[in-house]
C-alpha cells in the first residue's frame, strides 16, 4: 500500500512517461519481495536489482515489465505482482497520453503561428503592392500626392513588419515542454 501511495506521488511530480517508469521500477526494486525488475517501453529498457531464474512477466501498452523473485511466486503473490504492474502500465499509457498532448499542443501553436504570420505577410505585400501600382502608374502632376503617400504607408508598413518580425521571435510559452528539433521532427513523422 505504502508503494501504490508512492507511486501516485511520483506520477503527479514525473511528466516524461519513460522518466516516470526508471523511477518507479527503481523504487519497486526496494519491496523485500521482490529481487528485480526489468522494464521494456517505447523508449527505454533496463533492470533494476538483480534477475533470478523466477520471472513473471507483464505486458500492458506499450511497457513489458518483467518481476524476479528468489522463489517461484505463489498465485496470492501473483495476482499482488499484477496488481502493481497494471497500476504501472496504467499511470505509464496515461503519461504518453499526456505528453501527445502536450505535444500536439505544441505543433497546433505552432501552425496556429506560422498561418497568423503568413497571412500578415500576405497583407503587408499587398499594400506594398498597392504602393508600387501607385507609384508607376503616377503622372508627374500626382507626384506630391504620391510622395506623402509613400511617406505616411513605409513608415506604417515597417511598423508591422517589425511586429512580425518580432513575433517570429518571440519564444514559445513556458507551460510547453522543451524539446529539440530533432525530437520535435521525429513526434511529427510519427503522428
Amino acid at each position: 500500500e505504502r508503494w501504490m501511495h508512492s507511486l501516485a506521488e511520483l506520477a503527479e511530480r514525473e511528466r516524461d512517461p519513460d522518466k516516470f517508469v526508471v523511477v518507479a521500477c527503481h523504487e519497486m526494486s526496494s519491496l523485500p519481495w521482490l529481487a528485480g525488475v526489468r522494464w521494456q517501453s517505447r523508449h527505454s529498457t533496463g533492470v533494476e536489482g538483480e534477475e533470478t531464474s523466477h520471472p513473471t512477466v507483464f505486458v500492458f501498452g506499450g511497457l513489458t515489465l518483467t518481476f524476479y523473485t528468489e522463489w517461484a511466486a505463489s498465485p496470492a503473490l501473483v495476482l499482488h505482482i499484477r496488481l502493481l504492474a497494471r497500476l504501472l502500465g496504467d499511470y505509464y499509457e496515461a503519461k504518453q497520453r499526456e505528453q501527445e498532448q502536450r505535444q500536439n499542443a505544441y505543433v497546433q501553436a505552432i501552425y496556429e503561428t506560422g498561418s497568423r504570420l503568413t497571412h500578415d505577410v500576405k497583407n503587408l505585400l499587398q499594400t506594398l503592392r498597392s504602393l508600387c501600382s501607385a507609384a508607376e502608374t503616377s503622372s508627374e502632376a500626382d507626384a506630391d500626392s504620391v510622395r506623402l503617400l509613400m511617406q505616411r504607408q513605409l513608415p506604417q508598413i515597417a511598423q508591422r513588419l517589425q511586429i512580425t518580425l518580432d513575433k517570429l521571435n518571440t519564444k514559445p510559452a513556458a507551460s510547453l515542454d522543451k524539446i529539440s528539433g530533432v525530437q520535435w521532427w521525429q513526434f511529427l513523422r510519427q503522428r
